[in-house]
């Protein structure tokens, strides 16, 4: 995690640093594994039921990986992205909605840089405010993702790259902050 190590200005923020999200690992395992089960069936209902487990455990690596694996299969058969007004919703105020929002977007339109460089600002932006969760691993591999998928694309965003750059120093990876520029 990259949270930050001063006590006396995590405890004059104890106010700003609350979150409606807390890890609850029990109410988030029925709906992972109802993900799991259907994945091979019905990618759209599989992509509801991981971002329904990560709204009770948004920093369960190995479920965010096995959510793009059926993003891509769901890509693949043909699946659309979102329509413009799922696009339009904010996802709420707290960081992490906001993060699972943004995911949930990318797992409709999987090969979209923006979405990946959005869910990397509000991992960080979770761990920042949320003591409970260990956002710093999605980040940093969502990160990665970005940066590919930026890359991969006909014309590659000169800015994205900076701004995942800027992303990278606050994970802290600076090789991988070097290496977006």
């Amino acid at each position: 995690s990259f949270k930050s190590k001063d006590k006396n200005a995590d405890n004059a923020d104890a106010t700003e640093k609350s979150s409606s999200v807390q890890r609850e690992i029990r109410k988030a395992k029925p709906w992972f594994q109802r993900a799991q089960d259907v994945s091979a069936t019905n990618h759209d209902y599989a992509i509801e039921c991981f971002i329904n487990g990560f709204k009770h455990e948004p920093d369960s690596m190995n479920m965010h990986e096995a959510l793009r694996d059926v993003s891509l299969k769901r890509k693949v058969a043909g699946g659309k992205p979102a329509g413009f007004m799922e696009q339009m919703k904010s996802g709420g105020s707290d960081p992490v909605d906001k993060m699972i929002h943004a995911e949930r977007m990318l797992a409709l339109d999987p090969v979209n840089a923006k979405l990946a460089r959005d869910v990397m600002k509000y991992a960080i932006a979770a761990d920042e405010v949320n003591d409970d969760l260990s956002m710093g691993e999605v980040a940093h591999w969502v990160g990665q993702l970005a940066m590919d998928l930026n890359s991969q694309s006909k014309k590659p965003d000169k800015g994205m790259f900076i701004e995942i750059s800027d992303l990278f120093q606050k994970v802290p990876d600076f090789a991988l902050a070097v290496a977006a520029l």
